[in-house]
C-alpha cells in the first residue's frame, strides 16, 4: 500500500506542469497558463492530451481496489491449507480478487437474516471468531461451542446456505466460499480468514481446536 501511494504521488504531482501551473506565479499568469491549455494550439491541445493520459494513470490512484481490498497475510495467526493463493486473472493492484484462501479477506456477497439483506461481512468480525459453514455443518458448529468454553473464547457460527440462518437467496455464496457445503471457514474478528477446511473432516473437534490452538499461539 506504501509503495502505491508513492507511485500515486507522483503521477498526481505531474498535472500542475501539465495545466502550466508552478510555484510562485502571479495570479495572472496562473490564468494566462489555463487560456493557453484551453486554447485551440498545437500546444494546448498536446497538454490536453497529456492531462488524459495523466488521468488514465490515476486509476492507480482513485480505483486500485486490488490494493485496498486484496491485502493477504501470511502469519501465525493464519494456517495455511497447503494451496497457494490463486493466481491473479486481472492487474493486481486495480482488481479486488475475492477468495477465502486463509489470509485473505472474507469476501463480501449478499446473503439475508431474517428476511434482511446483509452482507457475508456483517454475519462476522464484532469483536469474536466465527466459524462459517453450509448445509451439513452442523458439526463445525458443535466444535466451536465446545473449543470456546475450553479457550474462554467467543466462537460464533454463520451458517450460510439455502433455508439456513443465513440465506444464501441467490447462490452467491456458494460461486465464492471455494469449500464445500460441509467445509469449514475459521474467521478472524477483524474478518480475515484464518483457517479453513475444504469439506467435512474426519473429527471437526480435533481439527478446528488444532486451527484455533496454533491461531492463538497456544502451541
Amino acid at each position: 500500500m506504501v509503495d502505491r501511494a508513492l507511485k500515486s504521488a507522483d503521477i498526481v504531482g505531474r498535472v500542475p506542469s501539465i495545466l502550466g501551473i508552478r510555484p510562485g506565479q502571479t495570479d495572472e499568469e496562473g490564468w494566462a497558463a489555463i487560456d493557453e491549455f484551453v486554447a485551440d494550439t498545437d500546444d494546448g491541445r498536446k497538454r490536453r492530451k497529456a492531462l488524459e493520459d495523466c488521468i488514465d494513470e490515476n486509476a492507480y490512484h482513485f480505483h486500485a481496489h486490488g490494493v485496498e481490498l486484496g491485502h493477504r497475510y501470511t502469519s501465525t495467526a493464519v494456517v495455511g491449507d497447503g494451496t497457494p493463493f490463486p493466481a491473479h486473472t486481472r492487474d493486481p493492484e486495480l482488481y479486488y480478487q475475492p477468495t477465502t484462501h486463509p489470509g485473505a479477506y472474507l469476501p463480501h456477497v449478499w446473503i439475508e437474516r431474517n428476511g434482511e439483506q446483509i452482507s457475508t461481512l456483517d454475519a462476522v468480525g464484532h469483536g469474536r471468531f466465527t466459524v462459517i459453514t453450509g448445509i451439513g455443518g452442523e458439526a463445525w458448529v458443535a466444535a466451536a461451542e465446545k473449543i470456546g468454553a475450553e479457550v474462554g473464547v467467543e466462537i460464533a457460527s454463520a451458517p450460510i446456505g439455502y433455508r439456513l440462518a443465513f440465506d444464501d437467496v441467490y447462490g452467491d455464496w456458494a460461486r465464492a466460499r471455494e469449500i464445500s457445503d460441509g467445509g469449514c471457514l475459521l474467521v478472524r474478528p477483524d474478518r480475515h480468514i484464518a483457517w479453513r477446511s475444504h469439506g467435512m473432516a474426519d473429527d471437526p473437534l480435533s481439527a478446528l481446536r488444532e486451527a484455533i490452538d496454533a491461531v492463538l499461539s497456544r502451541v
